[in-house]
């Protein structure tokens, strides 16, 4: 979808992945607490989920499950 693809303005990439976050907004550094953090004790369907900050809405992502996680789909659809 075009619309979708020129609203992102910035790519954040990480040294060790071969794939990009698209980003439309970036909104600063916020430093967090362990306490504000809700861990995730099992990862199950969604290994890359760290955890969530409830209080800023978002979730913690554990960057190398995600990178795995990529791969591993690359690998089964052949690519």
């Amino acid at each position: 979808d075009k619309s979708m693809t020129e609203s992102y303005r910035h790519l954040l990439t990480f040294h060790h992945c071969t794939w990009a976050l698209a980003i439309d907004v970036l909104g600063g550094e916020v430093q967090l607490s362990s306490e504000q953090i809700r861990r995730r004790s099992i990862h199950t369907r969604r290994e890359w989920l760290a955890g969530t900050v409830l209080d800023k809405m978002c979730a913690l992502i554990d960057i190398d499950a995600l990178d795995r996680q990529m791969l591993a789909n690359t690998v089964l659809q052949g690519g």
